[in-house]
């Protein structure tokens, strides 16, 4: 049987409250009818750098972004504009993001 993740992180696992609002501010947007693309990179890679400089580790930053998006009501899944390759998508970034923080292009 795999374990499953039921209680909240401590507060040391977590992101900033700022950069968690950010976050969430930015899947507002984007599951709404203008979706403000802008905005979400900023809100990725702001939580991407957030979660560096806390020393969480890449699958606690997926934690964090899922607790955003329960928060939520999960709209990237239900919003009819927005499905399961858009939230995909901002999980790789996120990702991506984690892993490039502090390297040069």
């Amino acid at each position: 049987m795999v374990p499953q993740h039921t209680g909240t992180p401590d507060e040391s696992r977590r992101l900033s409250p700022e950069v968690e609002a950010q976050l969430e501010a930015a899947l507002r947007l984007v599951a709404g009818p203008a979706h403000a693309l802008d905005v979400l990179h900023d809100a990725v890679r702001a939580a991407a750098a957030d979660a560096r400089a806390r020393n969480l580790r890449a699958e606690e930053l997926l934690v964090n972004f899922k607790e955003v998006e329960a928060r939520l009501g999960a709209p990237l899944v239900d919003n009819a504009s927005l499905g399961d390759a858009e939230r995909s998508r901002v999980i790789r970034a996120l990702i991506e993001a984690y892993y490039a923080v502090g390297k040069t292009k």
